[in-house]
């Protein structure tokens, strides 16, 4: 009877979690969104520009003019 009861309790438990995950709530995938959105570039300063650059793995970004670092940050 004791194997019976955890039995009926597992599947039952079992089931809760399954209908829980089912229901969780998932994040929908927008197509139109690039994975890597680029800010608007202009608005940004130089010290930022340098730094997304950076961190984008851009070397030689430091003696760039500001215009010459937008357009190597675009073609990146």
């Amino acid at each position: 009877m004791e194997m019976l009861a955890f039995v009926v309790a597992t599947l039952l438990f079992g089931g809760l979690v399954v209908g829980a995950i089912r229901l969780w709530p998932t994040p929908s995938p927008n197509p139109s969104a690039s994975p890597n959105p680029i800010p608007n570039l202009e608005t940004m300063t130089l010290v930022k520009l340098q730094a997304l650059a950076k961190s984008k793995g851009l070397r030689g970004v430091s003696r760039l003019a500001k215009a010459a670092l937008i357009e190597k940050l675009r073609t990146a």
